[in-house]
């Protein structure tokens, strides 16, 4: 079930995981025999859906995930859900009927340290005695007593390539006056059908092979070849009319409403008062995620989160709103998809393009997310350059603002000195600005020995140190020590590439990114300028053999430059990267790639020292 509740931002986001981690792990699928669902829409449009998923995994590492993918999510104020039947069928043709001690109910997995008040559960069975190439089969029945929208119905199918699929079919079934549509992109067969008033509607996908995904390509919603969707949506224009309409009423400006605004504007006006008032939002109200009933998609009101001091995504843009029109200022919701999706919209008009809520103010052109608890007038790297709509007394579709290199700075400065046993002794400070900062938060933990291990263990050259916020008000400033003992190897020579240490970002792990020779997928990077400098001390009793060449490049994708100096004792290293753009589509991947790879070359250089 997709809700527009924001991401719990104590979660790590996409931007961290590309530049921190850049895990490219994906889960072992299952292949796919038969998905056959079966919707029957009633007129006041509640609905049933029959689903068969019958499924074979072709090796041990993908009997883990039958469950998994044959679960259903559903919401218990709302939705009732049944299983038909389960079994699994053995590749001797025997039926193991699944017993009713092996079928699960368990509220929705939150994330770690993130409240969420949540009526969503999901309903699993546990295949028995299944093994490699065996069929896994589960037939459930869903039904939709409470539209999640009045008088208006959605969902939507994707075959991603992810996996190998061997056959998908999805039925509608409805009155014929009822304005369903179905659109979609890639191999679907679609086909119609009109007898006694019903009309339905078949899409059809078969032998869909398995595909493999390219390192940092935006998610399944953008990026999956086939993607269907079934909506009486007319417009995208509807659909931020339909949030509004239930969302209006929520935007009152009671007299606490108006008391806090005039409080927290602090007699300011114009731009000043807007800032006022989403810092305060930011500092006063806690991120809670409420999934109950409706909750998914109808924010509480602004007077409810005053009164709790927590909220979703909606309630915090909710109450911005008022409080802005306390003061006057007119603002209008953004619904937006927040995470590695949303830059293209879905083939149809539905809700289901979008997960999260924010603010647009016209009057400074200014989008707001005050879920986000950045700094004003940033969006984090999730939000930006998205298809969204704006969903006010005139919803219209718009593409949020792109992130600016110039904005987005990373600086790194860290010093090195080395022990006549080899061991490899550095301090540095670090900072983050713009949209990316936000992102940080989760390194500010209670034990920064502990985050100065991780980071050293996972991503660099080991050893142990400590890393530790300075100032998270307007930027993340760090400050870092470490230690690396026998790194390394002395003699009559010594020779290393520069010392990576403790950074947030490091910048060889873009080696991954750019692997390929060509893309057919655009690659999600976030726009940004990442200025480091190091001062090696150069080892007692040792010389530099010889000073590095200083590198500059220049493309359509962006810049790189570094240049080595020696000054007195210390060889000193300035870098600069500048990427320019937040995605960059299969055209511009050249230019790109060779960018990073003359970076990447220049990361290798290695310094020669002699006694």
């Amino acid at each position: 079930m997709l809700n527009l509740g924001g991401v719990p931002m104590k979660r790590v986001p996409w931007f961290v995981l590309v530049f921190l981690v850049l895990s490219s792990s994906a889960w072992a699928s299952p292949t796919l025999k038969r998905f056959d669902a079966t919707y029957t829409i009633n007129p006041d449009y509640t609905y049933t859906v029959r689903t068969e998923i019958a499924q074979v995994a072709e090796s041990r590492e993908e009997l883990d995930e039958l469950t998994r993918l044959a679960a259903q999510i559903y919401a218990r104020g709302r939705e009732e859900v049944r299983l038909i039947e389960a079994y699994t069928l053995k590749t001797d043709g025997t039926k193991l009927p699944v017993r009713p001690d092996q079928v699960f109910r368990q509220a929705r997995q939150a994330s770690s340290g993130v409240p969420i008040f949540d009526d969503t559960e999901i309903a699993q069975v546990t295949f028995p005695n299944v093994g490699v190439g065996d069929t896994a089969v589960a037939v459930w029945e869903k039904v939709v007593k409470i539209p999640s929208f009045p008088k208006h119905f959605f969902t939507s199918d994707y075959v991603c390539g992810c996996r190998k699929v061997e056959y998908n079919r999805l039925v509608f079934r409805f009155p014929a006056n009822l304005p369903v549509k179905v659109y979609a992109r890639g191999r679907y067969v679609i086909s119609e059908k009109t007898s006694g008033g019903i009309r339905e509607i078949t899409a059809l996908l078969e032998d869909f092979p398995f595909i493999s995904k390219e390192p940092g390509q935006p998610g399944d919603q953008d990026s999956s070849p086939n993607f269907l969707v079934a909506s009486t949506f007319a417009s995208w224009e509807e659909v931020g009319a339909a949030y509004w309409a239930r969302a209006k009423d929520k935007v009152a400006v009671t007299p606490e409403v108006r008391r806090i605004a005039e409080e927290a504007a602090a007699g300011a006006t114009g731009l000043q008062a807007v800032e006022n008032l989403y810092n305060w939002v930011v500092q006063n109200i806690r991120y809670v995620g409420i999934f109950l009933g409706d909750g998914g998609y109808v924010p509480v009101s602004a007077q409810e989160t005053l009164s709790t001091r927590y909220g979703d995504c909606k309630a915090y843009t909710t109450l911005l709103q008022a409080l802005l029109a306390a003061r006057g200022i007119k603002s209008v919701p953004v619904l937006v998809y927040l995470g590695n999706d949303g830059y293209t919209s879905l083939p149809g008009p539905t809700p289901a393009q979008f997960n999260h809520a924010m603010l647009y103010v016209p009057e400074f052109n200014l989008y707001l997310d005050p879920t986000s608890q950045n700094h004003f007038g940033t969006l984090v790297p999730e939000a930006r350059g998205k298809f969204a709509v704006l969903a006010g007394e005139e919803p219209r579709q718009v593409i949020t603002p792109t992130g600016q290199a110039s904005s987005e700075i990373y600086r790194q400065q860290s010093r090195y000195s080395v022990s006549p046993d080899g061991t490899l002794i550095g301090t540095a400070t670090l900072s983050v600005e713009g949209g990316m900062a936000r992102a940080f938060k989760g390194l500010v933990t209670a034990d920064p020995a502990a985050t100065a291990r991780n980071i050293l263990a996972r991503f660099a050259e080991g050893g142990s140190g400590t890393l530790i916020v300075l100032d998270s008000s307007l930027q993340y400033k760090f400050t870092a020590n470490w230690e690396t003992p026998n790194l390394l190897q002395v003699g009559d020579l010594l020779s290393f590439g520069l010392p990576q240490g403790i950074a947030l970002f490091y910048l060889n792990r873009f080696q991954e990114l750019v692997t390929l020779p060509t893309r057919k997928n655009p690659l999600v990077l976030g726009a940004r300028t990442d200025e480091r400098s190091y001062r090696l001390v150069v080892p007692e009793g040792y010389r530099l053999l010889r000073v590095p060449n200083a590198v500059e490049i220049s493309t359509t994708a962006g810049s790189y430059t570094a240049t080595y100096t020696i000054d007195g004792a210390e060889l000193v290293v300035q870098r600069k990267l500048v990427l320019n753009k937040d995605v960059y589509m299969p055209g511009e991947y050249p230019a790109l790639r060779e960018l990073i790879q003359k970076m990447l070359q220049d990361l290798r250089t290695p310094l020669v020292f002699s006694k």
